[in-house]
Formats: C-alpha cells, structure tokens, sequence
C-alpha cells in the first residue's frame, strides 16, 4: 500500500528480471554479459547487482550505456566502437562470461553468445523472441557443456518484486523516464517511437 502508482506498474517488468535471475540460477558468483542495455536489460542489471554478481552490459546506444554506468555495470560495450569478444577476454581474463544474458533479439548476438562468449559449463538465457531461422553448430553446444535456457514472462515473481521495492534493493525510479496523463497515449507511444535514445519506460498517469 506505500508504493505509488507510478512505481507500481514497473513491478511487471521487474517481474521478468525476477523470472530471469530464477531461469539462469544467478549468484554472487557469477560473471555476466547482458547483452542489451534497453529496460529489461537495465532490470536484470539491477538484479543481477543486487546479487553481487560481476556484469558487462552491450548496447549501441550511449545514452543507455550511461545509464547501465549509474546502476553499477562493471564494464559496457558499445557494440558500434568495441569488439565484444575482446572485452570479454578482458573482463574476464579469457575464460569467458559463466551466464549471458540475451536480451535483444538479434540473432547474430545469439550466434556469438553461442560460439565465442561463453565459459566451459556456460549458461545462456534467451529472452529474445526473433522467429527468424539460423544455423547453430552442435559442436559449440557439446564441447563446452553449454545450458541455453528459454525464459518466458514472469511466472509469479510480483511478490518477490515487492518485497525488493519495499526494502529498495531495486531502483525502479531509474527506468521510468517519462509520464504522460492517459489521455494523451497518443503522444506517449509517438514519442517513444521517435526517441529510443531517451525513453526507458513511460507511465501514463490517470
């Protein structure tokens, strides 16, 4: 009852970060790639921080690179400018990322989580939902023990998200850039479209 409204609609989305930490079998322990800094991918970050686990984040969009700066990522990759295969024999002295996050939907990304990322016994989660077909080798699959896990929704996370929102382990804050009053979805949705570079999540207020 003491969580606004307008905090309250992020629990859904937060609720996907929940299902993915569960679907990924997240710790402290980990070392984790997420690839995509939009909001869900900035959620798991939160997540995954809140954890304790050490994180790189992808993205080709800067201002959302900064933003996974504030919220505590170790080390981001602006795909545009840096190899990712490079960082991540950097950030993790070759051996390579133990979980990886897929959370843009490219299937090109999905390929290289596959064959060029990952640690021995490495885990992938796919969040994205791309319906177009590509090859996998089963080769990159068996020689390392690789775990590639489908997640879906949320799977009745919102009372684990509350509690995190009533003890602030998360700042849903963060994600929300925007409100507009409902009767102007209009104006929401248009300005959404037009400005991926500033819009995380808009609420609209009633």
């Amino acid at each position: 009852k003491d969580i606004p409204w307008e905090i309250a609609a992020t629990v859904e989305p937060y609720s996907i970060g929940a299902q993915v930490a569960h679907r990924g079998r997240l710790t402290g322990d980990d070392t984790v790639l997420i690839c995509g800094a939009g909001p869900i991918g900035l959620i798991i970050l939160q997540v995954a921080k809140m954890k304790g686990a050490k994180v790189a984040i992808l993205d080709i969009v800067e201002s959302r690179l900064e933003d996974a700066k504030k919220m505590g990522a170790d080390m981001v990759v602006n795909g545009k400018e840096t190899d990712i295969v490079d960082a991540m024999k950097e950030f993790t002295n070759g051996e390579g990322f133990n979980l990886i996050y897929e959370a843009t939907g490219n299937v090109n990304i999905l390929q290289t989580c596959i064959q060029k990322l990952p640690s021995q016994a490495g885990r992938i989660v796919v969040l994205g939902f791309s319906t177009v077909e590509f090859p996998i080798r089963q080769v990159d699959i068996m020689s390392k023990e690789l775990e590639i896990i489908g997640t879906r929704l949320n799977n009745h996370r919102f009372p684990e998200v509350i509690s995190w929102f009533k003890d602030k382990k998360v700042d849903p804050k963060s994600i929300v850039t925007n409100t507009f009053h409902f009767t102007e979805a209009d104006k929401a949705f248009k300005y959404n479209d037009e400005n991926p570079d500033k819009v995380l999540k808009i609420v609209l207020t009633f």
